[in-house]
């Protein structure tokens, strides 16, 4: 029986259009089906980068690390999805000391742990084994392709000191009307699992709140430019939270 992947309500209905879309009756989530298998994702597609083009991609990082320094007490960052590496580099440039996690895919491991020289663990960040704790954890445009997004968000307050930051950033569509424009249709391994709205990722968001202590202190949704159109970009929406 399909559940929702949020909040585990059995009451979903198909889109009339997309046939893989059900949305929750419960918490509004567009769930994508049939999920990914979790070891699925060991290798991708991914491209191997431009040196200069991903350098120049990273400049959107640096308003973000001079933000978390002024609101965190300990320049320690876990990025749990690295990707190519972009944000925890920056950091790492500033004197952070960078972790980050990785779903094992090759090329990506490349860039992340040897250009950057970033201390990666190869797993799925539910199942990293780790006791520390960071300043700021950052998910950036991960917890769409994740299985369990609340099991990871879970986890990122948990690994947060008192007085942290979380970060969280992912696409959105602005209303269901857009889900036909903005769902992403690939069928490839690392395909979205979830499509959110603004209002449905609240839920989400408030239900593992529910469990922690953390305040939200700014969240913020809007159009990512990209060579100034963004008539094909989904809108973006942030969220920062502080463990209390």
């Amino acid at each position: 029986m399909n559940i929702c992947g949020i909040c585990s309500c059995a009451s979903l209905k198909q889109h009339n259009k997309l046939k893989n879309y059900y949305k929750c009756d419960n918490c509004n989530t567009w769930n994508k089906l049939p999920r990914h298998e979790q070891n699925d994702l060991i290798s991708g597609g991914y491209k191997y980068p431009d040196a200069n083009d991903t350098f120049n991609s990273f400049s959107k990082f640096k308003p973000l690390i001079l933000k978390f320094e002024k609101l965190v007490p300990v320049k320690t960052i876990y990025d749990v999805a690295t990707g190519i590496g972009g944000l925890p580099y920056l950091a790492k440039l500033r004197k952070w000391d960078v972790y980050g996690g990785n779903e094992l895919r090759i090329e990506n491991v490349h860039c992340a742990r040897m250009l950057y020289g970033i201390n990666l663990d190869l797993d799925y960040f539910e199942d990293v084994k780790m006791e520390m704790k960071f300043g700021v954890v950052v998910c950036h445009h991960g917890l769409e392709h994740m299985n369990n997004p609340i099991t990871v968000l879970d986890k990122m307050i948990d690994r947060t000191v008192k007085g942290g930051i979380i970060y969280l950033e992912h696409p959105c569509i602005p209303n269901d009307d857009y889900l036909e424009r903005y769902a992403d249709g690939s069928e490839s391994l690392g395909a979205h699992s979830y499509e959110w709205t603004f209002e449905s990722f609240k839920y989400f968001i408030t239900c593992v709140r529910n469990m922690k202590q953390t305040k939200i202190i700014e969240s913020k949704c809007g159009w990512e430019t990209v060579n100034n159109l963004h008539a094909y970009i989904p809108p973006v929406q942030y969220w920062l939270l502080r463990k209390e």
